[in-house]
């Protein structure tokens, strides 16, 4: 049985026209092995690959490359649908599954626009012009084309494909920015357009102002991630502390709050009976995004330059630095790892600080060239009073 390797132009491909005659592009190899069997996906762009694939159906009589393939190529949109079942299986974080859905909005939808349909459609070519219609920051991009990659690993793994697309691609090259806490003066004004917003708004959006400045607060003084303190129960806080589990990964949190935060959790108009600022319908980053946007109307009005809401964990933790606490404990305060503090607050540690200038000292001591300069130095001042 002879098999026949061809070129299955993608709608985009310029050669489109040109039909299987043109083999010099990008697009996927498929498989002619009919009357034997039906047209089938090799599952990859390389010709040697596919030439060996051939071979082997050629040999073997077989319809297909892979008995995972027999029954005709995995349509993108069942293999997501797979996808998530396995994601479900695996039990992640709902915010860690939510952001596999966003990507495979945009995915589906490119696919579509590109008439691509099935998983070995998807080639390097057409991944690099999917990764290219990503408008996030760098560090996004990063992190959303590991998600990708998990897919096709997951692809692999099931014989949908034989081998992975995204292999040797490399992220975008980030560039970590390291965001100050609020200084006093910034906080000053945060706080007070709050109480500005909360004067000025009519009856209807005064409750929302009011339960933005227990927001804010909350932030400050527990240190937690804006989604943990939208999605706060209200039987969370009790006996002066909050008690969660944090919902990025998992840890658990426990910290002692001020009176005053206390009390004004208490008295603000709750969202629901079971939350502060959640009613509890929909998802919790959408609420989470919604109160981002109303915190960035206070950070622009008050005049507060690249405000936003994870610098009021980074005040909580300078704050623990500067009284004299350790990285240590900053990292159970925040339910982060000691590696992942030192990345994040090592520069403002006060005690790393004191040490690191301890030691440059002890390198001046005894230092032969400094003396010779200090020495240089006392005698042209003798020379310049005349005394020498």
């Amino acid at each position: 049985m002879e098999v026949k390797i061809f070129r299955r132009h993608v709608s985009t491909c310029s050669f489109k026209a040109k039909g299987r005659a043109h083999e010099r592009c990008g697009c996927p190899w498929w498989a002619d092995p009919r009357p034997q069997g039906p047209l089938k996906s090799l599952g990859t762009t390389d010709r040697a690959k596919a030439r060996e694939l051939a071979r082997e159906m050629e040999d073997s009589g077989r319809a297909s490359p892979s008995a995972a393939l027999a029954a005709g190529p995995m349509t993108i949109t069942d293999a997501k649908e797979a996808f998530f079942v396995n994601l479900t299986v695996r039990n992640l974080a709902k915010a860690t599954v939510y952001k596999h859905e966003i990507l495979w909005r945009q995915c589906l939808a490119f696919a579509e626009k590109s008439r691509l349909e099935f998983v070995a459609d998807l080639n390097p070519t057409m991944i690099d012009r999917f990764v290219k219609t990503w408008n996030d920051a760098a560090l996004a991009r990063g992190r959303k084309l590991e998600r990708f990659r998990q897919f096709f690993k997951f692809a692999v793994s099931r014989k949908w494909i034989e081998e992975d697309p995204t292999a040797g691609m490399k992220g975008p090259i980030v560039k970590h920015k390291q965001t100050p806490p609020f200084t006093p003066n910034e906080m000053t004004k945060i706080m007070a357009t709050a109480e500005k917003k909360i004067r000025e708004a009519r009856s209807a959006a005064r409750a929302n102002w009011l339960r933005a400045k227990a927001i804010i607060l909350f932030m400050r003084y527990s240190g937690l991630r804006i989604i943990d303190v939208a999605g706060c129960q209200v039987e969370w806080v009790k006996d002066g502390r909050v008690r969660l589990i944090a919902r990025k990964n998992g840890a658990p949190i426990n910290i002692e709050l001020p009176p005053m935060l206390i009390q004004l959790l208490a008295s603000i108009p709750h969202t629901s009976d079971l939350y502060f600022f959640w009613s509890g319908n929909g998802a919790i980053e959408t609420s989470t995004k919604d109160w981002q946007e109303k915190l960035l109307e206070i950070f622009t009005d008050s005049g507060v330059n690249d405000g936003h809401s994870h610098r009021f964990r980074d005040t909580f933790a300078v704050d623990m630095l500067e009284r004299g606490k350790s990285l240590q404990e900053v990292a159970d305060a925040l339910g982060i790892t000691l590696q992942v503090a030192q990345k994040h607050y090592n520069p403002w540690s006060k005690i790393r600080q004191s040490q690191m200038d301890d030691a440059v000292r002890g390198g001046w001591k005894d230092d032969p060239l400094l003396r010779i300069l200090d020495e240089q130095e006392a005698a042209a001042k003798l020379a310049a009073r005349g005394i020498m």
